[in-house]
């Protein structure tokens, strides 16, 4: 990675590892794989170490038939890319949310197509994957959907660790839509297109179909052709590809243990705070990043502790495996066995699923969320272990979109009062000193040192008349009087004037942080991802698409024209 070109202020919500790393430093941290240059001056490096054998031509027909299903524009021409062994992949990826989970999501989609074009466009032929996380377990973090004023969930049947692909979408979410839908147009906050985006979601989630396929359906409806080639993690042929990178794992668990303690050590030796548990438990025993499924649940696999006079871990090795909360254990042997034989049953953590992914799909680049970044240098560690070609890591765009109004409102703050979008975004405690600061341009502070310049003048006049003229005095005192009273009264219609235009500012900002932070979170955080739609219109996509810029450092703050009802 070249040296990332000057920028002291990276916008404060992006972590201090993630920021540090955007800069340029702690790299070791990340190694084998690199960092993006921010600032899009350099090229991409060409993916290393690719086997000759490497082969995507029965995944490709995979994603055909699935893509082909969920109505994405783009299946046919991208399958044969990503069939042909030279085509580099521009990988993101998200949990399956209701509605399209947070608008990031949809910010990281049109990301990925963005960077796939920019590489093709330099020789370098490329295809967009979105990688749908559906064997994701936590359901209860993408079972609801805000839309402003209104949030929609899916009910929970089960409290179990059943993933999200295998959840079927329920009656009860059905008749909520259908509910909201029936109160369109009744409050002044309904966005101007909820009915229709509603309707959309309403044909996408069909009840006792996955949980996850709802997304699939819905992110092609919403992208068009801006639409990346979508892959459920859960597809069997993806399974059976991975398949031998987690046998090796389990050779390897000796070996992947320590690359892993040794990579914990390194981030907090550096004074950062782990993303994800480590390896090492508390009960002297290791974990590795691989879940097994049984009877709709997913299980850790625990390795045996080592006898604790033996020597470091890194040196011994364990020769049994047990499922953490379920009654099972067997030989490190019979658990490659068993991964073989039936691959659909085995799951990745948070850990080693970039990894697996990027083994099967030789990925040139993977775009990636704040917190997606803060733990990759933990999944890095095993990049070399397994014998997986390490990609480069793009930090995703963060944008904020507002009609274009509000847009030009919004550039005037910027330019006339001197704000930045930090400063705007952050808290509202300090946003209202620096507005009380900046509303009067300084003119407040003039008046006030012009009356002590003054009056202190005058002052030092008093003697100088006394000598001439006794009287003077008197004189002198009354001119005094009234210069200050003069000054009194014009600061005080300053002032008047100053919180005046404060006032118009100060309701302008509110305005754009109600819907820049709804609930005080970031709108991209907050809102999902059909709220683009249901604010905008199918006119959204493509000004995104054509205004997004792949700068990752600042909050861009994009305006967007509705199409008209």
């Amino acid at each position: 990675m070249s040296s990332p070109c000057p920028n002291p202020a990276i916008d404060p919500w992006i972590g201090p590892l993630v920021r540090a790393l955007l800069a340029g430093e702690q790299a070791g941290l990340l190694a084998p794989l690199a960092m993006q240059d921010p600032c899009l001056e350099s090229p991409l490096p060409q993916v290393p170490g690719r086997s000759p054998s490497f082969d995507r031509t029965r995944l490709s027909q995979s994603l055909r038939s699935f893509n082909a299903e969920v109505q994405n524009p783009n299946t046919e021409t991208q399958c044969n890319l990503l069939g042909n062994p030279e085509t580099e992949v521009v990988v993101t990826g998200q949990q399956a949310g209701l509605f399209g989970g947070p608008i990031y999501a949809l910010s990281k989609a049109i990301a990925a197509t963005l960077w796939a074009k920019r590489l093709t466009e330099s020789g370098r032929p490329a295809v967009a994957v979105f990688w749908i996380a559906s064997e994701d377990h936590d359901f209860e973090e993408v079972r609801s959907a805000c839309l402003g004023a209104h949030t929609l969930s899916a009910e929970i049947q089960e409290t179990s660790t059943r993933p999200v692909g295998q959840r079927l979408i329920d009656e009860g979410l059905l008749k909520e839509i259908g509910e909201t839908i029936a109160q369109c147009g009744s409050a002044i906050t309904t966005p101007p297109f909820l009915e229709q985006a509603l309707e959309l979601a309403r044909s996408c989630y069909v009840q006792g179909q996955p949980f996850s396929s709802g997304f699939a359906r819905l992110l092609p409806a919403l992208l068009g052709e801006h639409c990346p080639l979508l892959l459920d993690s859960q597809d069997p042929v993806l399974k059976a590809m991975q398949a031998q990178w987690a046998r090796r794992l389990v050779r390897r668990s000796v070996a992947s243990i320590a690359a892993l303690e040794l990579r914990e050590r390194d981030i907090e030796t550096a004074g950062f705070k782990l993303q994800i548990g480590s390896a090492r438990q508390a009960d002297g025993g290791y974990v590795l990043p691989l879940f097994l499924h049984r009877e709709g649940c997913r299980y850790r696999v625990v390795l045996d502790a080592p006898d604790p006079a033996a020597a470091p871990f890194g040196q011994t090795a364990s020769s049994s495996y047990s499922l953490r909360g379920y009654d099972e254990q067997g030989s490190m042997e019979e658990l490659v066995a068993l991964i073989e034989a039936q691959p659909s049953w085995m799951s990745p953590s948070a850990v080693l699923r970039p990894v697996l992914q990027d083994a099967a799909l030789g990925t040139t680049l993977q775009v990636l969320g704040p917190g997606e970044v803060a733990y990759v240098p933990q999944a890095a560690a095993l990049y070399d272990v397994l014998e997986v070609a390490p990609p480069t890591i793009a930090l995703r765009p963060q944008a904020v979109f507002v009609p274009e109004r509000m847009h030009r409102q919004y550039l005037e703050m910027i330019e006339t009062a001197g704000f930045t979008a930090a400063e705007l975004f952050g808290k509202w405690e300090g946003l209202e000193k620096l507005l009380a600061e900046r509303s009067d341009n300084g003119t407040l502070e003039g008046i006030a040192q012009l009356r002590v310049a003054t009056l202190e003048q005058l002052t030092l006049l008093q003697g100088k008349a006394v000598e001439l003229d006794a009287s003077l005095e008197a004189a002198l005192q009354k001119t005094h009087q009234h210069l200050a009273k003069g000054f009194d009264n014009f600061h005080a219609r300053s002032e008047r004037a100053a919180a005046q235009k404060a006032g118009v500012l100060s309701t302008r900002i509110k305005k754009l942080r109600e819907l820049a932070l709804p609930q005080g979170s970031l709108q991209e955080r907050r809102l999902c991802s059909l709220w683009v739609a249901a604010q905008f219109g199918n006119a959204a996509v493509p000004q995104i698409a054509e205004q997004l810029s792949l700068d990752p450092r600042r909050l861009q703050v994009l305006p967007l024209a509705a199409e008209r009802p």
